[in-house]
C-alpha cells in the first residue's frame, strides 16, 4: 500500500479489503494454487495485513489459519 500511495489517493486499509479488486486478486491466488496442485501441500488464500496497532490481535487471527 505505502509504494502504491506515491500513484495518488487511496482507500483506508479497512475499506481496501472490500474492494472488488482484491477479491478478484485473492481469487485468482486460489484458482491459480489449485491449478498448480497446491492442496493438500501448500497454504492457500490465507493472507497476512499487518495491523501494527493491534499486534497481539493479528498474530491470534494468524494462528488460527492453519486450524481453520
Amino acid at each position: 500500500i505505502h509504494t502504491s500511495m506515491h500513484a495518488g489517493a487511496f482507500l483506508p486499509k479497512t475499506r481496501l479489503k472490500d474492494e472488488p479488486c482484491i477479491r478478484a486478486y485473492e481469487d485468482n491466488n486460489v484458482d491459480v494454487g489449485l491449478a498448480c496442485g497446491f492442496p493438500g501441500r501448500a497454504q492457500i488464500g490465507k493472507g497476512m495485513w499487518a495491523i501494527p496497532d493491534d499486534m497481539a490481535g493479528m498474530m491470534t487471527n494468524k494462528i488460527a489459519h492453519p486450524r481453520a
